[in-house]
């Protein structure tokens, strides 16, 4: 049997075995000094594992510190100084890029308002902070033109919940608004879904296909499985997508991973604008060595399905409509509409090869016509137009003096020291 004595501390409590005479000795003297020990009796056998030090050790002896002394550890002073750096996004005219919430401490908000030039997808995702107190980072990101993400929101959220999410997105909505045939996909976090249905009741919600497929493989492993899951998901047919479903529903009826998130909220944000300034420099820089009036990637899917054009036959119905036959199979095609009875054209906003036979076939040289403006040079260039201005070391910002600080009331508690 194992004597347990445990001092009580506000920022937590630390145990201490009495298996051996010092941790006997360690009570009486706790005792001595009239301070409160609780004693607990376990049958357990308790190991102590010294640990090496790292920049959690460090989190954690800054929050016992905390409490022995009156001075502010940097993730107070964060929250604490947060009116300053407010003040100092207004000097450097950030409200044409960003808009910052008084929700302080509560929860962040950041925005881009590019939104005309990126593609109406929203991925939302969210991860923990690593830190002295709790929060999430949640994200909204889009694609551009070219295919690559582009950043339209991001913010530090409460927690993981509906409330946190309904803010978060009414601030999305309330800076972008709701873009024609906008359409929104996540990994259905907590909270998530129903916050989309109550500030976005209209708009198509959509998973996320990488976390879909992680948790179809933990049910349904083999090939067969997977090539199924893919048919469906890469299918623009509603017939192909139902019919590979169906197929894996009869089969399963036969056979019944020191990053940023560690920093104090202030420093994470700024850690958030300078990497986006970067990337904003990156693509303005990439896209002056771009030759045509069409993205590069857009340009070599182009040739790529153009190479065998010859193995289809179009029938034209007038200059803007054909019916376009490959192997048996038929589609028909209205170029003004940009319309093809395949689907993708309707979807990705590029022809498809059906399409492109039609095109070729009128000997049309003039492809930028026949692809959403998403996918141009001059879409691209006017998406990460905005310049982020650079801002000004901590030290140099403007100082105000606050009487009440707005410290979060949710934080982490210290490990138990064994």
């Amino acid at each position: 049997m194992t004597l347990i004595f445990v001092r009580k501390l506000i920022a937590g409590m630390k145990q201490i075995a009495a298996a051996a005479l010092r941790g006997f000795m360690v009570m009486l003297n706790m005792y001595n000094e009239e301070k409160e020990v609780t004693i607990y009796v376990t049958t357990e056998k308790l190991r102590y594992n010294p640990k090496p030090f790292s920049c959690q050790n460090q989190v954690n002896d800054e929050l016992d510190d905390e409490n022995e002394t009156d001075s502010v550890c940097p993730s107070q002073e964060s929250y604490h100084s947060l009116h300053s750096s407010d003040n100092e996004y207004k000097l450097l005219n950030y409200g044409e890029t960003y808009a910052y919430s008084k929700e302080i401490y509560r929860n962040s908000f950041l925005y881009s308002k590019q939104q005309e030039c990126f593609r109406p997808y929203i991925g939302l995702d969210a991860c923990h902070l690593k830190g002295k107190f709790n929060g999430v980072l949640a994200a909204a990101t889009s694609i551009g033109g070219n295919n690559g993400m582009f950043p339209v929101a991001y913010g530090v959220l409460e927690a993981e919940n509906t409330k946190s999410w309904t803010w978060f997105l009414a601030s999305l909505k309330k800076a972008i608004g709701t873009p024609n045939g906008l359409f929104i996909s996540s990994d259905m976090q907590k909270g998530l879904e129903l916050a989309i249905t109550q500030v976005y009741p209209n708009i198509e919600h959509r998973k996320c296909i990488r976390h879909l497929c992680s948790n179809f493989k933990e049910h349904f492993r083999g090939d067969f499985f997977m090539r199924k899951l893919c048919e469906a998901i890469n299918t623009y047919s509603v017939s192909k997508h139902d019919r590979s479903l169906k197929e894996i529903a009869t089969k399963c009826a036969d056979a019944i991973s020191c990053d940023i998130r560690y920093k104090p909220v202030l420093g994470l944000l700024d850690a958030i604008r300078e990497k986006l300034m970067e990337r904003f420099d990156n693509k303005r820089s990439k896209v002056q060595k771009w030759k045509g009036p069409l993205l590069p990637k857009v340009n070599k899917y182009l040739k790529t399905i153009i190479k065998n054009l010859g193995e289809y036959q179009v029938c034209r119905s007038s200059d803007n409509k054909a019916e376009v036959k490959y192997k048996g199979c038929r589609w028909d095609v209205v170029l003004d509409e940009k319309k093809c009875s395949f689907r993708k054209w309707q979807v990705t906003g590029l022809p498809c090869v059906h399409t492109t036979a039609f095109i070729a076939f009128t000997r049309d040289p003039n492809w930028e016509k026949y692809v959403d403006t998403y996918f141009t040079v001059d879409k691209f260039k006017e998406a990460y137009a905005l310049e982020i201005s650079p801002m000004s070391g901590k030290d140099q910002w403007v100082n105000i003096e606050t009487v009440e600080k707005n410290i979060p009331s949710y934080y982490k508690t210290t490990a138990w020291m064994t």
